[in-house]
């Protein structure tokens, strides 16, 4: 008596699987050197984007610092008094320092 995998193979005859001319004629993805990780995460807190920078991802870096160092000016003007928001309501009750710690350095006060 047959298995089903035999009852399966004479049925559907096993065929090579087909690989695409495009994926065959891809180059390899470019490998990154890390260099020393921790040190990169250490630069890319004190600055956004400068762990990339060391790693030598310069497009990657100049996008995370445009995007969060933005996003950081953008916050400073909604606080300041030019901007139509309400500022009278204290919205880092609590810890002030200890909730902007998680931003890197920027906002650190001096």
């Amino acid at each position: 008596m047959r298995s089903p995998q035999e009852k399966l193979e004479t049925l559907i005859p096993a065929q090579e699987p087909k690989v695409p001319e495009a994926a065959a004629e891809q180059p390899a993805p470019e490998v990154v050197d890390l260099k020393e990780p921790a040190l990169a995460a250490l630069l890319g807190w004190v600055i956004p984007g400068l762990g990339h920078w060391y790693q030598g991802r310069r497009a990657k870096a100049v996008l995370f610092f445009v995007c969060i160092m933005g996003t950081f000016v953008y916050g400073v003007y909604l606080t300041s008094s030019n901007a139509p928001v309400d500022n009278k309501k204290d919205t880092t009750a609590g810890c002030p320092i200890f909730a902007r710690s998680g931003s890197g350095c920027p906002p650190c006060p001096h």
